[in-house]
């Protein structure tokens, strides 16, 4: 075969592979995974400026290591494409092609340009590294070392000519030394890869003679190179062993568990027979090859073991003997997972097996390349589909596994976002996430923009009606927060919500349109909602109706009474406070509610406000909730509720304006005079 007709045929297995990781790339995976959302969290660490060669991915639990370069590289990476699923797998997607690249470089140097075909034909339509071309993972990167790594080695030894015969130039072990170090900051499987690396010179060594000079002072520099890089990897291993690399060799592997040879045994008939059980990795119980192909692995395999002597033939048997521990050693055996190191050795073997097979005499020698190259592609690219975008989307085990709820919800708000007002109910409205992801903030990273049109509340005590409230939508991304929500709140919701869309998940967006009602709303707060002036305001303490403009471009609409009764000392006091958007507000807003026993004697208070300002804008209307408690040792007699509102940062109140006029900070809620009796009395 022809090198130009190698190179074209190449590039359609190229595209064809690219076109099975990137078909309906921002609905499969559904969502993303626990693993993926840990990454996720990390990313976000690093983009407020936690930057630290190993992260914990539990935090408050048994310590979880995660190295931190991918983490980086995709804070880059989607620094450049921006988030939601789309960008977040464009990393992923652009590591794949690349390792297949490299893999087809690879075999073709070992064994020619039909075994190089063959090689990129195996990874290009098979299921499990085109779902690894999807993931969010730092396992993602593991195939594209393990090819880089044996690329280096093969380019910087000569292989397959005489060892040292033509040594290349300083750029290659430049490379091969920044490869094999970067790597140990990606993941812990670069321990074995290096000691592959490292048995493949000393088996050369010892059976093609000594090195030569030029080559010896090459690969000083190459591992002086590699040991500047890894100086803060070495600190921060002696300071934070328990995230290291070096901790998470072999995971949480247990002996007892799972026995070496059953787990071996386990791991090898998965790639013919019965496959990984989990969604996450596979059509739970597909193989990880079909049986023809895992037949050409097989030879490959045992032609390199027989002419091992010579060293394009040692290079994957030596490379396939380190990786062994990391990947058949697994107490979830078998576990496709820890095998994607192995893809690009497999890989290189069935490219073996070929070349091997065509090779082989008789007629039958003949249709192997036609085979291999032609028609077992085709049935795997038409198996792959069926099973990738039929069956696997369509599992239940896949819906759970990928969180297909929040999937939903963040696709829906991508598309309706920019055409209706949307706001979306988080259980903090503080913008960093916590350690644990709330559903709400696991959405918002799915989101591929967060447009002018969002806004942001805590709607367990806080609702936004958007445009006085016209036509909207409310999202719940957590299913517990309905429930959890203040009933008058909840009454809101539901009262002016239209008929959902049913392939949505339930009670997870709720239409609204509820511009009549608040206009009821409203206009009754100027007989019920009375209000009187702090008496240090200018003017004294004038009594008031709704509504009030506030400075900040914030007016006060009105408030709930209280219901009529006497509270105790240690009981809660609930304000409900309605407020108008009139222009940007300032960010650090808050409000505040004091309960007072005299106009200059605090008792109890709460300040918060549950919505993000910045997200609001004019002629939205907002519904606060607040709780306040009373001390335990409240004394007996009246009370009364005021409230206003500050900037956080500076302390500064934002004033009262009547009639033009500053009228102080603070207003007295005439219809929250409430009693407090003593709970012994």
């Amino acid at each position: 075969m022809s090198s130009r007709t190698g190179i074209a045929m190449a590039t359609l297995l190229l595209l064809i592979g690219a076109l099975l990781r990137t078909y309906r790339l921002p609905q499969l995976p559904p969502g993303l995974n626990e693993n993926e959302y840990a990454s996720l969290r990390v990313v976000e660490s690093l983009r407020a400026g936690q930057i630290a060669v190993f992260y914990n991915q539990s935090p408050g639990e048994a310590p979880r290591g995660l190295d931190g370069l991918y983490p980086m590289l995709l804070a880059i990476s989607t620094g450049l494409t921006g988030g939601g699923t789309i960008g977040f797998r464009a990393l992923s997607l652009f590591v794949s092609l690349l390792t297949l690249a490299l893999v087809y470089t690879l075999t073709r140097r070992l064994c020619g340009i039909q075994g190089g075909l063959a090689a990129l034909a195996l990874l290009a339509v098979s299921l499990w590294p085109v779902l690894l071309g999807r993931s969010v993972s730092p396992l993602t990167l593991a195939p594209l070392l393990a090819a880089a790594i044996m690329l280096g080695m093969a380019r910087a030894l000569s292989v397959p000519a005489r060892i040292g015969q033509r040594l290349p130039d300083t750029f290659v072990f430049m490379a091969l030394g920044l490869t094999a170090a970067l790597g140990f900051y990606i993941h812990p499987v670069q321990f074995w890869l290096v000691a592959g690396a490292l048995a493949f010179i000393y088996w050369l060594t010892r059976s093609q003679g000594p090195l030569t000079i030029a080559l010896i002072l090459s690969l000083t520099f190459t591992l002086l190179l590699m040991v500047i890089v890894l100086a803060p990897y070495g600190l921060s291993t002696l300071r934070l062993f328990e995230l290291s690399g070096l901790a998470r060799l072999l995971g949480d592997y247990d002996l007892r568990a799972s026995p070496p040879l059953q787990s071996v045994i386990r791991n090898l008939l998965g790639v013919l027979f019965v496959g990984d059980s989990s969604p996450l990795h596979n059509l739970p119980g597909r193989p990880m090859v079909d049986l023809f192909s895992g037949l050409v692995i097989l030879a490959g395999v045992l032609a390199a073991w027989r002419v091992r002597h010579r060293p394009r033939f040692a290079l994957p048997v030596i490379f396939s003997l380190a990786l062994a521990p990391p990947a058949l050693l697994g107490n979830d055996s078998p576990d496709f997972a820890s095998m994607a190191v192995l893809l690009p050795v497999i890989a290189v073997f069935f490219g073996f097996g070929v070349v091997t097979l065509s090779l082989s005499s008789g007629r039958s020698s003949r249709l192997v390349p036609f085979a291999v190259l032609v028609i077992l592609p085709a049935f795997n690219i038409i198996w792959t589909s069926h099973d990738l975008f039929n069956v696997w989307a369509a599992a239940p085990a896949t819906a759970s596994a990928w969180n297909e709820r929040i999937g939903k919800l963040a696709g829906h708000i991508d598309r309706s976002a920019d055409d209706i007002p949307t706001v979306i109910c988080l259980p903090t409205v503080n913008q960093q996430p916590a350690p644990y992801l709330s559903d709400a903030w696991r959405t918002l990273l799915l989101l591929h923009h967060r447009g002018k049109t969002l806004r942001f509340a805590d709607c367990r005590t806080g609702l936004v009606l958007a445009s006085g409230g016209e036509l909207q939508q409310i999202i719940l991304p957590d299913e517990t927060i309905l429930k959890t929500m203040h009933p008058l709140l909840r009454d809101w919701l539901e009262r002016g919500a239209l008929p959902q869309d049913p392939s949505l998940p339930t009670d997870a967006v709720f239409v609204l349109d509820v511009s009549e009602q608040l206009g009821d709303k409203v206009g009754s707060f100027t007989t019920t909602a009375h209000m009187q002036l702090a008496p240090e305001a200018p003017g004294g303490a004038d009594s008031l109706l709704p509504p009030v403009t506030l400075d900040g471009n914030l007016t006060f609409l009105g408030y709930e009474p209280l219901i009529v009764r006497e509270y105790q000392d240690g009981e809660v006091i609930t304000s409900t406070t309605w407020w108008r958007v009139d222009g940007a507000l300032p960010p650090d807003l808050l409000f505040f509610t004091h309960v007072t026993s005299d106009p200059a004697t605090i008792t109890s208070q709460n300040d918060l406000i549950s919505v993000l300002p910045t997200s609001l804008l004019p002629r939205d209307i907002l519904i606060q909730v607040t709780h306040v408690n009373l001390p335990e040792i409240t004394p007996s007699g009246d009370y009364l509720v005021s409230i206003g509102a500050y900037r956080r940062n500076d302390r500064q109140r934002l004033s009262i304006l009547h009639e033009g006029e500053l009228r102080g900070t603070r207003l007295f809620l005439s219809g929250k005079t409430f009693t407090v009796t003593d709970r012994e009395g």
